[in-house]
């Protein structure tokens, strides 16, 4: 998939894979204080983001570099 918009859509799903990970991580350290439980609320609201913004994207058949921050 080297050079089509597809490299682009796994490109996407590495990056969110290690971001939510890294969140749910931090999320579950801070649940001892109670304010992790809003930054996993915060990550899962992004990760659905993510996989609608990435699926809509791939329905029309378009890279997601310039649709997802």
């Amino acid at each position: 998939v080297r050079g089509t918009y597809l490299e682009s859509h796994f490109n996407g799903q590495i990056k969110t894979f290690w971001w939510l990970l890294a969140g749910v991580v931090i999320g579950w350290l801070l649940a001892f204080v109670l304010i992790g439980f809003v930054v996993l609320f915060a990550v899962w609201v992004w990760y659905i983001y993510r996989i609608v913004k990435g699926w809509l994207a791939l329905n029309d058949g378009r890279g997601i570099g310039n649709v997802l921050p």
